[in-house]
């Protein structure tokens, strides 16, 4: 190996050494430890530590926003709603009971899927034959009979999947149908 081809490699170690250094730091900080803990464990100067942990780096990215399950099952006992709603944060995706609350999400851009267990009447007030119904969801104004504007969550796309009934509830058949809905957005 050549002087030079010996003075790259070093130089090409010595950088992975320190990226590795440096996200070393970034990550101790984010378990919590303290800059000022660092400081004095690791030769550096404050500001030095401070600069690296403000860096950006091209490899981080933006992370996926989280799609949001509204839940609906009136009736439903204690427990269903537990495994119902289990089985949702499996799948990493955030739940609530909240039609408001549903709808703010869905305004603000993230992929909102009902799924109503509830077998009674539905979102939209329509009589339901007693099955489980997931929809993609989506937020819009409509204006009333009286002219005012109302926040509406209405369905997107085609029609919800229908599947079994609340008093046999599969929840792999439901993270599937929700799955299927969210390929919509």
């Amino acid at each position: 190996m050549s002087p030079l081809d010996a003075a790259v490699s070093a130089w090409r170690d010595a950088l992975t050494a320190r990226e590795h250094a440096e996200q070393a730091i970034r990550e101790a900080v984010a378990a919590g430890v303290s800059v000022a803990d660092l400081k004095r464990a690791i030769p550096l100067a404050r500001d030095r530590v401070l600069s690296i942990i403000r860096e950006d780096h091209p490899d981080i990215t933006c992370p996926r926003m989280t799609p949001s399950i509204y839940l609906r099952g009136a009736g439903q006992f204690e427990e269903t709603w537990e495994r119902v709603t289990r089985a949702m944060w499996r799948c990493g995706w955030a739940t609530t009971g909240d039609r408001t609350t549903s709808w703010h999400r869905a305004r603000g851009g993230l992929p909102v899927v009902l799924v109503d267990f509830s077998g009674e009447v539905d979102i939209w007030g329509n009589s339901t034959d007693g099955s489980i119904r997931v929809v993609a969801c989506a937020a819009k104004y409509r204006a009333d009979d009286e002219g005012y504007q109302q926040m509406r969550l209405l369905p997107h796309g085609s029609a919800s999947v229908v599947i079994g009934r609340p008093h046999l509830i599969d929840t792999h058949l439901i993270t599937d149908a929700v799955r299927r809905q969210l390929d919509k957005f």
